[in-house]
């Protein structure tokens, strides 16, 4: 079915919302169905972006497709293999260049209880050169306290990413660390 999600993170390097990498709001919507064993997603957001991850201000639009097969290792533990075409596309700032990003990794989630959840996904993306960037590779790890909050909807109460060029990129990107917190409403 159809999702909704508000995503909000905050660079961990100072406080002010204008001036670091960190710092954006993310809107999505997507929608997702099962052909087994697979589940397929597609979906389109919108980047409200204080000053974009690669040094360049500006607001993104990305969509979406994804196949993923989600693997239950026992009632509480799902590990899930993941491949996610995205095609990025700048909707404001001086880089008009539209670029691709190829995502690849595994999610992991633990059912803690009926109002916990835990989850991780480790993975790596290739650039195309989005935003007139060099091409390279990107590793990213991620991890999220979510508490389903109502019947469909829940509650990531605290979000951490992790971003490292794993590509010898000259063009200013380095590691980078944001932490986040955001709302799902599954329709």
């Amino acid at each position: 079915g159809f999702s909704l999600g508000i995503w909000n993170s905050m660079g961990t390097n100072d406080s002010d919302p204008s001036s670091n990498k960190g710092n954006e709001v993310d809107y999505n919507l997507g929608y997702q169905t099962k052909v087994e064993p697979f589940e397929v997603k597609a979906g389109v957001g919108y980047f409200d972006n204080f000053e974009l991850w690669y040094g360049s201000k500006g607001n993104v639009v990305r969509t979406y497709a994804e196949v993923n097969m989600p693997i239950t290792i026992t009632g509480a533990h799902t590990v899930t293999p993941y491949l996610r075409p995205e095609l990025r596309i700048p909707a404001s700032g001086p880089n008009p260049e539209a670029g691709s990003w190829m995502l690849g990794g595994v999610r992991h989630e633990w059912k803690v209880a009926d109002f916990l959840n835990v989850r991780q996904s480790v993975g790596a993306n290739h650039d195309s050169g989005f935003a007139g960037l060099e091409s390279g590779f990107i590793g990213n790890y991620g991890a999220d306290i979510n508490v389903p909050i109502y019947k469909g909807i829940s509650l990531d109460v605290l979000s951490v990413r992790f971003y490292t060029p794993l590509s010898n990129l000259d063009d200013g990107r380095r590691s980078r660390t944001a932490l986040g917190a955001g709302i799902v409403v599954k329709l």
